[in-house]
């Protein structure tokens, strides 16, 4: 029994020494001999909910980058329709047409009112270009032996500039003019032979009149000038002519 004892008692020190704690105390073994195991699982899990939640506001400030971006595309696309419509506009405003409106009080005789050969347009650098279709007109053909708007289009025929005179001296011919009759018309001068033709300030308007301003002889009859850049436009007056001044100078435009 003694000997049984002995080992016994061995034995218990030994388990002792080795544990590093009291055998006979499970609790002081537990709490202050071995360690206990710990695991990361809850912190892994809170690094991962970490590791998302970056990920969620990454992607959110994508998102909003995105839709910065495309805010920043709408309003370029915006300011490139504005600039597009400024643009047409500005073409819709470039004068081209010319208004010749007969000023004469009691238009009378075969040709009556204010008898037109041609109108040009001067351009600063002397260039000139005839008139090339009637936009709209309104003549009265009543009494009117020259009431043809077609017979004012092109370069002059009946006016000669050089020598001062119409008709070579002669007749009229009721065929190479236009007697406007109290009415008016409006011109266009751009074609296919002189290109598309602007009206600009500097420019000059001749209207070939035939009287005694451009021809020495006849009487000359009152008109006014206008330009416009639609026939449906408001259109800016230069003036009032035929008294001695058959052109017009372009400017306020």
């Amino acid at each position: 029994m003694r000997s049984l004892t002995v080992r016994s008692t061995m034995l218990t020190v030994a388990l002792t020494i080795t544990a590093g704690c009291d055998l006979t105390d499970k609790f002081s073994c537990s709490e202050e001999g071995a360690e206990e195991p710990t695991t990361d699982t809850d912190d892994d899990s809170m690094d991962d909910m970490d590791d998302m939640d970056d990920m969620d506001d990454a992607g959110d400030a994508d998102d909003a980058d995105d839709a910065d971006d495309a805010d920043d595309a709408d309003d370029a696309d915006d300011a490139d329709d504005a600039d597009d419509a400024d643009d047409a506009d500005d073409a819709d405003d470039v004068y081209q047409l010319v208004l010749l409106e007969d000023l004469t009080g009691n238009p009378s005789g075969d040709f009556p009112g204010a008898d037109i050969d041609t109108v040009s347009i001067i351009k600063a650098n002397g260039d000139e270009f005839f008139a090339q279709s009637v936009v709209q007109s309104d003549i009265d053909c009543t009494d009117n032996l020259s009431c043809d708007v077609s017979a004012m289009l092109g370069s002059t025929d009946t006016v000669d500039t050089e020598l001062g005179e119409c008709f070579g001296g002669g007749a009229p011919d009721a065929s190479l003019f236009t007697a406007l009759n109290g009415g008016w018309l409006i011109l266009d001068f751009s074609s296919d032979e002189n290109g598309d033709v602007t009206i600009e300030n500097g420019d000059s308007i001749h209207v070939y009149e035939i009287g005694s301003t451009e021809c020495g002889r006849f009487d000359d009859d009152p008109f006014s000038v206008s330009v416009g850049f639609s026939a449906d436009s408001d259109f800016v007056n230069l003036g009032d002519y035929g008294s001695g001044v058959n052109e017009a100078l372009v400017s306020g435009l």
